[in-house]
């Protein structure tokens, strides 16, 4: 009888021992759930496209680009080689008729991950260049940045327009990936929305 006391006292004391140890183990399981949903990445630093074209040339960067005006016609220009991530948010990029350069472009090699934040929108005005341009090994991946209403419409303005919208020359070895958010390319010529064309002069 106390043989049998005595281990119904070790099961019992087992027992609290596990369930003392799952209710000390939960605010973990917790905080490892908040921190697997945390807020998307944050950037190292911001900038106004109203003020002027926005050149970036330093890899490891995240940068917000927003505008203070209604609409601009300045550009973004990531330069060779660079490895960046940038969150465009609610941009609205008219490009200047004829000399305007592509309100996009991605350089040789570049690496860079578009982040979509609220309605963007890219205008092409010049028969020349394109939308959103990838040049020789570029690579561009496209993606929500995480609230859910991440949009980029890109459309051209002419019906004689023969260069891509979204995308790359012919004759280079660029990728393009879209992850996730709304992406709608639209062409008014006989050059592709989204794809490559034989070349552009004035990407």
């Amino acid at each position: 009888m106390e043989r049998q006391i005595s281990k119904r006292n070790y099961f019992l004391k087992t027992l609290t021992i596990l369930f003392l140890s799952i209710i000390l183990l939960l605010p973990t399981l917790m905080l490892e759930g908040s921190v697997a949903k945390a807020a998307p990445v944050e950037p190292t630093r911001s900038v106004d496209l109203s003020n002027g074209t926005v050149t970036l040339s330093t890899s490891g960067e995240v940068v917000r680009i927003y505008q203070s005006t209604e609409s601009t016609g300045n550009t973004i220009d990531i330069t060779a080689e660079t490895n960046v991530t940038i969150i465009l948010d609610n941009l609205n990029i008219i490009q200047p008729a004829y000399g305007g350069a592509s309100p996009v472009r991605i350089g040789d090699n570049a690496r860079v991950t578009v982040l979509l934040e609220g309605k963007n929108k890219m205008v092409q005005n010049n028969p020349t260049s394109s939308g959103f341009y990838l040049r020789n090994g570029a690579n561009a991946t496209i993606e929500d940045y995480g609230n859910g209403d991440g949009s980029l419409e890109l459309s051209n303005s002419g019906t004689d327009f023969k260069n891509v919208v979204l995308g790359a020359s012919a004759q280079s070895h660029a990728a393009l990936t879209i992850n996730s958010g709304s992406v709608k390319a639209v062409t008014k010529g006989y050059g592709p929305a989204i794809g490559a064309t034989a070349g552009n002069e004035n990407p």
